[in-house]
């Protein structure tokens, strides 16, 4: 991330997956047989940034030995009459790579879980 105007803050946000098997960073899922909201309980964990030259902000993790890490950086701006203005960036997701082999076309239909 970088910026010319100085964040009020800068926060790291950073969550695990709880297998190997899915990507899945949301804190409820579907239940497989109703189809009802059920607790997933992946926890998104603040970490400092190191802040580096020229307003830029970075934070690193290293590719975990089973599942995946997502992460983001959030900014904090001052704004007008006593708000705040918060920036994210995009989520990164490490390693970058998928459980499944890629699908293309018509049979790649699925469902939402």
């Amino acid at each position: 991330m970088n910026t010319d105007t100085t964040p009020a803050a800068v926060k790291c946000f950073k969550a695990r997956t709880l297998d190997d098997k899915r990507r899945d960073f949301r804190l409820l899922v579907a239940d497989s047989q109703t189809g009802e909201p059920i607790p997933h309980p992946v926890i998104w964990l603040s970490f400092p940034v190191k802040k580096l030259n020229n307003g830029e902000y970075r934070c690193e993790f290293p590719k975990p030995e089973s599942g995946w890490i997502a992460f983001f950086i959030q900014a904090t701006f001052p704004g007008p009459r006593d708000t705040v203005l918060e920036i994210t960036t995009e989520v990164n997701i490490v390693p970058d790579v998928f459980p499944f082999p890629p699908c293309e076309g018509e049979t790649c239909y699925g469902t939402l879980v």
